[in-house]
């Protein structure tokens, strides 16, 4: 397939659906409302969690470059990325020896502050395609096809001959683009007995940046919620010792422990055994056991 039939318009690298571009939270939570549908109908359909393999150190340059042209970025900045990228070389050690330099063909550097950007970028032609190829499942507001954040990839089919078409369009874009997918730690979510005939992991739960879901909704607070409230104990007990005065310990709770607490919370509610728990351990924090 070449670049031109995989071309569409730029998208923010979030989440794609009919009703329009969603931020991290709003994603989350659609996949879990779509869970919560599909685990009460008949309707069958699968959930892909998509795992590339070295994602970043894959990606190939000329496909990066050919996609930023044909985005609409400049020609100054393509140049630039260019000059950046193509300039890039290494040496290794083998046998106590170090090898010659050798240009850098592939991949975007690890902490760099654009590689996170040109890799969503680069994913914008698969996104595109399967969102235009795809119906996805169906929620109250629209259907979801494609939820992306950087190299967390998700998408949900329907049909076999969605699953057909996913496997095509995923086969074209590894071939100019490098990506890959992993096979074993490629993850699918089946609703309904669906058999969508593809060679993956069938799993009964599936994280997806940092939230644990699962096939029953009403597991997903033991899935996720005890090993939060861990986490905060294990922050909270090991600066219980420190000389802080009131407001320097209610500082650190706010800013240490609890910011814990929210990301998840914005996606599944607390449920108030847990709740009650993180109240005492706070008290516990912040007064040291007195009155």
């Amino acid at each position: 397939m070449r670049l031109c039939n995989m071309a569409g318009k730029l998208i923010h690298p979030m989440q794609v659906r009919r009703g329009g571009v969603r931020n991290i939270n709003a994603a989350l939570c659609d996949l879990r409302d779509l869970i919560d549908c599909y685990s009460v109908t008949k309707r069958k359909g699968c959930l892909l969690a998509l795992d590339f393999k070295s994602a970043f150190n894959t990606l190939r340059h000329d496909f990066l470059f050919a996609v930023l042209e044909r985005r609409g970025f400049s020609r100054e900045a393509v140049k630039i990325f260019r000059t950046v990228m193509e300039s890039a070389k290494s040496r290794v050690v083998i046998n106590g020896a170090m090898t010659g330099f050798f240009p850098i063909e592939r991949s975007v550097r690890q902490g760099c502050p654009m590689s996170a950007v040109l890799f969503a970028v680069a994913l914008c032609p698969l996104v595109t395609t399967l969102c235009s190829r795809l119906e996805g499942l169906t929620l109250s507001a629209g259907s979801l096809a494609v939820s992306c954040y950087a190299d967390d990839v998700v998408v949900t089919l329907r049909s076999l001959e969605e699953s057909r078409i996913f496997g095509k369009v995923m086969e074209n874009f590894s071939k100019i683009s490098g990506l890959e997918l992993n096979e074993r730690k490629t993850k699918v979510m089946l609703f309904n007995d669906f058999n969508p005939c593809l060679p993956y992991d069938v799993v009964e739960h599936i994280k997806i940046l940092g939230v644990v879901f699962t096939k029953k909704p009403q597991d997903m607070c033991e899935q996720n919620w005890p090993v939060i409230v861990n986490s905060l104990k294990g922050v909270l007990s090991e600066n219980s010792a420190r000389q802080l005065n009131l407001m320097q310990r209610v500082w650190f709770l706010k800013t240490y422990g609890l910011s814990k607490l929210w990301y998840t919370a914005q996606i599944i509610p607390v449920p108030r055994k847990y709740s009650e728990e993180i109240r005492k351990v706070a008290y516990r924090f912040i007064w040291g056991g007195c009155t």
